[in-house]
């Protein structure tokens, strides 16, 4: 028992000391270039601006749908006292995923949630 808290001792003191190794300010500024500030250039891919757009009242009313029928597979599944239960719940579970997903993809090919994809 003693070994360990004298190792756990030893661990927090080593960690606490690390602190006086690290680089002050100036230090951290000598080894990076002068233009610094500029911004990195990509090599391999294009940076794409994320075109956002509001969300149309039919899409925010169907996402607020999808989001009840989620919460009430949610409650079912909960309340499932069977393995057999849990199990059936899965599949419909699984076609409720599925369906959010596409929505989300389409609304990202309209641009309404064009940062989603990663610029893709």
């Amino acid at each position: 028992m003693t070994d360990i808290r004298n190792t756990l001792i030893g661990l927090c003191m080593a960690a606490t000391s690390l602190g006086a190794w690290a680089q002050t300010a100036d230090e951290h500024k000598e080894h990076h270039p002068a233009d610094a500030n500029a911004p990195a250039k990509s090599i391999n891919m294009p940076v794409k601006a994320a075109t956002t757009q509001p969300l149309s009242t039919d899409q925010m009313a169907r996402m607020d749908q999808h989001m009840k029928s989620m919460q009430a597979m949610h409650d079912k599944m909960m309340a499932a006292k069977t393995t057999e239960e849990r199990q059936a719940l899965m599949a419909e579970h699984m076609k409720l995923m599925q369906e959010g997903m596409s929505m989300m993809k389409n609304m990202g090919d309209k641009g309404a949630m064009g940062g989603m994809q990663g610029g893709q």
